[in-house]
């Protein structure tokens, strides 16, 4: 009568080890997203005609990546998993795309507004997203 109990017990034991495995393995670590925001400027200053667009941070290596819309102000934040929650530590590949033609119709056309479309981003833009509240600026150039 007493194998059983300690069989019993045994397998608590082993069943409860590796819930705390798998939930340690899931609940954060490596894969939690840590806060990313900045600014997009545009000739260094904030690219307000960028409003609408999108920045994309892609990490190959990580196969994972996180993106955030151009606020009026020409600050973004990133989501991955879920909107605003940022991006998992990791080299990213940094991308900016102009707003869709959709909203540009919807803002107030300006010849400004029209030309800030048409900018030139750095080739191989990489950035590392830290295991803290990160803060990456994007510096961009209007084409000539």
């Amino acid at each position: 009568m007493n194998i059983i109990p300690w069989r019993f017990r045994h397998a608590l034991l082993i069943i409860a080890a590796v819930a705390a495995l798998v939930a340690a393995g899931c609940g954060g670590g490596a894969n939690a997203p840590y806060p990313v925001r900045g600014t997009v400027f545009l000739d260094g200053e904030p690219a307000t005609e960028l409003a609408g667009g999108t920045v994309m941070f892609t990490s190959i290596e990580l196969k994972k990546s996180a993106h955030g819309e151009i606020k009026a102000d020409g600050t973004y934040t990133l989501g991955s998993a879920s909107a605003n929650d940022g991006a998992i530590p990791g080299k990213y590949e940094v991308t900016v795309s102009p707003p869709e033609t959709s909203r540009q119709s919807e803002r107030v056309k300006s010849k400004s507004a029209i030309k800030a479309t048409a900018f030139i981003q750095p080739k191989n833009l990489e950035v590392t997203v830290e295991r803290q509240s990160n803060d990456v600026p994007i510096h961009l150039k209007r084409k000539k």
